[in-house]
């Protein structure tokens, strides 16, 4: 049941952009199955003040957790004025246990070609701590998304969530929000900027009427065509779509990856690839228990590749809640990879040595001019660069590596850190762009003496290596 009472919307001052529209939440009432949501009153502080002040509840959104009810009180004071966020009273329990805003568009929407002509709104929300996994903020963020999309005919909905906050992803998978980008917010009230996701909700209407292109828009019709063909169909539980058509930027060479999740019960897993209506489809089918597996064997090889494409893919399916909890596996064993010290001191003399055969046998090469000195160089460099990554833990991929070095865009793309040392990071791009054998050797010798020197030094003279024999 929706109220409106007196007309809920009101043209933005002349300087919002033309056509957009502002809730006004003081002449609204939306009620639902367990939920009523309503404009903030003053009786509402305590219950405020009992959710606001436990932590962990705001920082998921940014803020810190309430301190004093005075704080909670002049925020409560800011949502009345403001008129842009609905307390989300619960019937049964008889009292206030979250907000949700709808405000207007973020920045990054306004940039994208994509989205820039759509009458979009943004979505925020923070549910108390003790309602968490009840389904309540799905009910509560569909019934306005509905609203919007029926009655003021509204093009879309944009939201994102820190990369850390689980909660939340969940609840944006639920209702069909699509993933659009990586990105940065920093809060201000913690003094900390987050990575956070970027996802969008267009009405099909707007799909159609508008010719817009979603990040979906291109590839859903063609994977339902594939999946009604697939072999093994009544083994399916889930599916992940990742790659380049979720991440953003394909080309014409974009293949659609997709992760076929198979019930635990199956012996057999497959990979293989279809043409449909000219959109190569790459899939792999596995049971949940060799996803794991990959996982661990990525993890061992310190690279990292499964779990970025499920952390960053978007679940098209989830029949058992697989494909989820392997999207927050994926997420958490990122972030451990990342917060483990990193202890330089574990680079030993023989790696060392290593690193320096190569540039000896790479000088030989070009002091000699052989032929194959530009195959040596690339494979050589390669070695270089992976070894260096190994040492400051590090995933290391060739098709990202330069990419990760200059492109802020690209290591949110894939999850990335940046390089922790600017000589080494300037030094492998200058290696993979010169073209000229004299222009290599020098850069190969500078970037091999400076990852040495990065980790202790390396003196040829008197090297020695003692181990025990094997028996």
């Amino acid at each position: 049941m929706i109220t409106l009472l007196n007309g809920m919307w009101s043209k933005i001052e002349d300087f919002k952009p033309k056509g957009l529209y502002n809730m006004d939440t003081s002449k609204i009432t939306i009620e639902t199955e367990r939920l009523i949501l309503r404009a903030f009153v003053e009786s509402d502080l305590s219950d405020f003040y009992a959710y606001a002040s436990v932590p962990g509840v705001g920082e998921m959104a940014g803020w810190p957790h309430h301190q004093s009810i005075e704080t909670s009180k002049d925020i409560l004071h800011s949502f009345i004025e403001g008129k842009e966020v609905f307390a989300v009273f619960h019937k049964a329990e008889n009292k206030v246990i979250g907000s949700l805003g709808v405000h207007e568009p973020p920045s990054w929407i306004r940039k994208d070609e994509r989205f820039k002509h759509l009458n979009a709104f943004k979505i925020g929300y923070v549910l108390a701590k003790d309602f968490w996994g009840h389904g309540l903020m799905p009910e509560a963020v569909k019934a306005v998304i509905d609203y919007g999309f029926n009655t003021l005919d509204i093009d879309a909905f944009t939201c994102e969530h820190f990369m850390e906050n689980g909660q939340s992803r969940r609840v944006i998978e639920k209702i069909g929000f699509e993933f659009v980008m990586n990105g940065e917010y920093h809060a201000k009230l913690l003094n900390k900027t987050f990575e956070e996701m970027r996802y969008i909700l267009i009405h099909d209407k707007k799909r159609i009427n508008r010719e817009c292109t979603p990040t979906t828009s291109e590839w859903r019709d063609k994977l339902d065509v594939f999946m009604s063909t697939f072999e093994y169909s009544d083994d399916v539980v889930g599916i992940l779509v990742c790659g380049s058509y979720v991440t953003g930027s394909p080309t014409s060479h974009s293949d659609l990856d997709v992760h076929i999740v198979l019930n635990n019960a199956v012996s057999y897993r497959e990979r293989g690839n279809k043409i449909i209506d000219g959109l190569l489809i790459e899939y792999f089918a596995n049971p949940p228990k060799q996803i794991l597996c990959y996982f661990d064997e990525d993890l061992r090889d310190r690279s990292l590749m499964a779990q970025t494409q499920f952390a960053t893919g978007q679940i098209v399916l989830d029949k058992t809640g697989d494909v989820a909890a392997l999207k927050e596996k994926a997420e958490v064993m990122i972030a451990n990879f990342y917060s483990e010290k990193r202890d330089n001191c574990s680079v030993s003399d023989l790696d060392k040595y290593g690193l320096w055969d190569m540039m000896d046998d790479l000088q030989d090469a070009y002091e000699n001019k052989r032929a194959d000195f530009d195959f040596l160089y690339f494979t050589r460099l390669n070695k270089l660069i992976e070894s260096y990554m190994r040492y400051t833990n590090l995933p290391y991929n060739t098709k990202t590596i330069y990419g990760n070095i200059t492109d802020c865009e690209i290591r949110k793309k894939y999850l990335l850190r940046d390089l922790p040392d600017s000589d080494v990071k300037n030094l492998i791009v200058e290696a993979i762009v010169v073209t000229e054998k004299h222009e290599k050797i020098v850069v190969y010798e500078k970037l091999t003496n400076t990852v040495i020197n990065n980790f202790g030094g390396f003196n040829i003279d008197g090297f020695k290596f003692k181990s025990n024999v094997e028996e």
